[in-house]
């Protein structure tokens, strides 16, 4: 499966408390909700579309997927009010993902598209290769493999543009496995082999177990 999420660099904050087992508690879930509402009630964009997109990972990992959607399109919102571009170029595939996780697929796809003009716009490289994995794997998960390899290859080639080695090994195997889904299997094992030998050169021991 394509991860849609690779490159995608969000500052981490703590936002669970352990309890006596040592485990995560989401009680704090409805209150940094609550905070989010109340940010943007205030007219406190810039924050609200910073909590919103520092959430993201939080409310996902917790199984909150409609919360998850309802912060989302706030940051969006808060980002559109602002009139900042580089904001909105970052919270649209947010709300693209938290769509996707619930299978809602229409309501995703025009969020990536949107955040991948932004970025062609801005002549931001590694934004737009982020973008084009992201709809690799919207359409990976619609089992649509042929247009999942066409950004998919665009990612690759805008991987290698930028520099981003770890990010061409993640393309690679992506690529591979869009070829895998569409029986050509001389050349996923060639994508793969090529993604492998790139991740044990950066020592990626993760990398190399996944692939």
């Amino acid at each position: 499966m394509i991860d849609g999420r690779a490159w995608i660099e969000c500052g981490a904050i703590r936002l669970t408390s352990p309890t006596p087992s040592g485990r995560s508690s989401s009680r704090c879930c409805p209150l940094t909700v609550a905070a989010l509402r109340q940010a943007a009630g205030a007219g406190f964009d810039a924050h609200t579309w910073r909590l919103g997109r520092a959430l993201d990972t939080f409310l996902d990992r917790q199984g909150h997927w409609q919360g998850r959607v309802e912060t989302c399109r706030a940051a969006l919102r808060a980002a559109e009010r602002l009139g900042d571009p580089v904001a909105r170029a970052v919270a649209h595939p947010f709300l693209a993902g938290a769509h996707t996780v619930i299978n809602q697929y229409a309501d995703a796809l025009g969020h990536p598209e949107r955040a991948l003009d932004l970025y062609v716009r801005a002549g931001d490289t590694e934004g737009e290769a982020r973008t084009h994995q992201n709809l690799a794997s919207l359409w990976d998960r619609q089992g649509e493999p042929r247009k999942a390899l066409e950004h998919s290859k665009r990612t690759l080639v805008l991987a290698r543009a930028a520099g981003h080695r770890r990010a061409q090994a993640d393309a690679l195997n992506a690529v591979g496995w869009c070829h895998a889904q569409l029986g050509e299997h001389l050349a996923a094992l060639a994508y793969c082999q090529r993604a492998l030998a790139l991740l044990q050169q950066l020592d990626d021991r993760a990398g190399e177990a996944a692939t």
